[in-house]
C-alpha cells in the first residue's frame, strides 16, 4: 500500500475540509488524498526538464515548489536582474545555468518546458517565442496585458499545438474542486450570488515593493525589461511596483475582484461592513464590532524574498532592528479572529502541467481559458478608462464601447 506525506500545511487543510465535510452528511464524503504522486512513481527516462524565465517574488516560488515535484529538473534560468541569478543558484544548486537572454533556454534541445513568472506586458511575447520554439509553457496569471495580446497568444497556441497552462492555481485545488461538485449536484439550488473579497492595508498589500538596494543599470537591463512600452529613465520602484503601472500590469481587475453588490434572492441576516483606512465597523440589527488597522507592514516585505541572500538578510536585520517592539511592550490583539485552512493548489498546478508535458493529456487552465478570464478583467479596465460600459465583439475580436 502506498503512503503519502503531508506537510502541515496540506494535513491542516484537508483534515479542515474533511471535516467540513462529514459535519454536512454522508452526501459530501471525505476528501480524495493528494493528486500528487510519490517520489518513486516517476521513472527516470520520464524526467521533465524546464527552464524558468523570471525568479522574482511569484518566479522563485514557482521554481521552489517544481524542483520538489518527483521527476521535474531544472535546467537554466533566465532573469534581467543579475541578482536573481543568484538566487536561482540558492534555489536549485550553485552551478545552475543562468543568463539574461531567455531565449537562450528556448534554443536549449535538452529543455522540455517552460515556467514564466514575467511581468504581465512580457507575457505575450514570451508565450508566443516559448510556443514557436517548440516548447510548452506554464505562464503566469493575468493570462495577457490586452486583449489583442491574448487573441495573439490564443492563435499562437493553436498554429503550434503546444501545451499552455496558465496559473491560475485556485483551479487545480481540492476544495475549489469540491465546492464545484456540489454545486453541479444542486446542493445549493438556484445559484443567486457568488462573491470573494481580499483585504489589504499595508504598502506590501498594495504592491509598494522594496527594490533590491543593489538595482542598477548595471545589474539590471533596464531597456530591455521596459520591452516595447514608451521607455522611461531607470526607475527602481517601477521594477519593484511594476503592477501599479498600467504599462506594465493590469491592475486590481487584473491581480484582484472589485465588486458591488445587492443580493435579494438570498435569506440572510441583514450585515453592514463599513471599511475605512483606518479599520473596519460591522454593524448588524444587534451588534457592533470594531476592527482596528495600523496601515503599516505588519512584518518584513515578502518581496525581499526574491533578494539575493546577503541582501535579503540584511534587509531583515534592518527591518527587525526598525520595528521590533520592545520586549513586554508588544501591542495586543483588540479583536478575536478565526481563519480555516489554507489552500494548496500551487503544486497541484505546476503538477498538472508537467503531466501534459509527458503525456500530452489536457491541462487544467489552456490558453483559451486563461484568454476568456483575462478578456474580463481587460474588459473592466477599459470600462474604468473609457467612463462608458464596453462589450466584447467577437467578429473583430476587440472590445467596444
Amino acid at each position: 500500500m502506498k503512503t503519502h506525506t503531508y506537510s502541515r500545511r496540506e494535513f491542516v487543510g484537508l483534515s479542515a475540509a474533511a471535516a467540513g465535510a462529514s459535519l454536512a452528511g454522508n452526501t459530501l464524503g471525505p476528501l480524495p488524498p493528494t493528486l500528487l504522486p510519490d517520489p518513486q512513481a516517476v521513472a527516470a527516462s520520464d524526467r521533465v526538464r524546464f527552464g524558468m524565465i523570471g525568479v522574482g517574488m511569484q518566479g522563485s516560488g514557482l521554481l521552489s515548489e517544481s524542483i520538489r515535484l518527483p521527476g521535474i529538473e531544472c535546467a537554466g534560468a533566465a532573469d534581467l536582474y543579475d541578482g536573481r541569478h543568484t538566487l536561482a543558484r540558492e534555489i536549485v544548486r550553485p552551478d545552475l545555468p543562468v543568463t539574461r537572454r531567455y531565449q537562450t533556454l528556448l534554443d536549449d534541445k535538452t529543455i522540455d518546458c517552460i515556467v514564466a513568472a514575467v511581468p504581465d506586458h512580457w507575457h505575450k511575447q514570451v508565450v508566443v517565442d516559448a510556443v514557436s520554439a517548440g516548447k510548452d509553457i506554464y505562464c503566469e496569471k493575468p493570462m495577457s496585458h490586452s486583449a489583442a495580446d491574448g487573441v495573439a497568444m490564443v492563435a499562437a497556441g493553436k498554429q503550434t499545438g503546444r501545451i499552455i497552462q496558465i496559473g491560475s492555481q485556485r483551479v487545480s485545488s481540492q476544495i475549489c474542486a469540491k465546492a464545484k461538485e456540489l454545486i453541479a449536484q444542486g446542493t445549493l439550488g438556484d445559484l443567486m450570488l457568488v462573491e470573494g473579497w481580499l483585504g489589504r492595508n499595508d504598502p506590501t498589500g498594495a504592491w509598494e515593493y522594496p527594490p533590491p538596494p543593489d538595482l542598477s543599470p548595471r545589474t539590471l537591463d533596464w531597456d530591455t525589461w521596459q520591452g516595447t512600452v514608451p521607455k522611461r529613465a531607470f526607475d527602481p520602484n517601477i521594477f519593484a511596483r511594476w503592477r501599479c503601472w498600467k504599462e506594465y500590469g493590469t491592475g486590481l481587475a487584473g491581480e484582484l475582484p472589485v465588486y458591488m453588490r445587492l443580493n435579494l434572492g438570498t435569506e440572510m441576516p441583514e450585515t453592514y461592513r463599513i471599511q475605512g483606512s483606518k479599520g473596519i465597523l460591522e454593524v448588524t440589527g444587534s451588534t457592533l464590532s470594531y476592527t482596528p488597522q495600523s496601515g503599516k507592514d505588519s512584518g518584513p516585505s515578502y518581496y525581499t524574498g526574491s533578494y539575493p541572500r546577503a541582501l535579503r538578510e540584511a534587509y531583515l536585520a534592518k527591518w527587525h532592528q526598525e520595528n521590533d517592539p520592545k520586549l513586554g511592550e508588544a501591542p495586543m490583539s483588540e479583536t478575536i479572529a478565526f481563519s480555516g485552512p489554507d489552500f494548496d493548489d500551487v503544486r497541484p498546478h505546476l503538477w498538472t502541467f508537467f503531466e501534459a508535458v509527458r503525456t500530452r493529456k489536457p491541462v487544467a487552465e489552456d490558453v483559451v481559458f486563461g484568454h476568456h478570464a483575462a478578456l474580463a478583467c481587460h474588459m473592466a479596465n477599459e470600462s474604468y478608462f473609457r467612463k462608458t460600459i464596453v462589450s466584447w465583439d467577437e467578429a473583430t475580436k476587440t472590445i467596444k464601447s
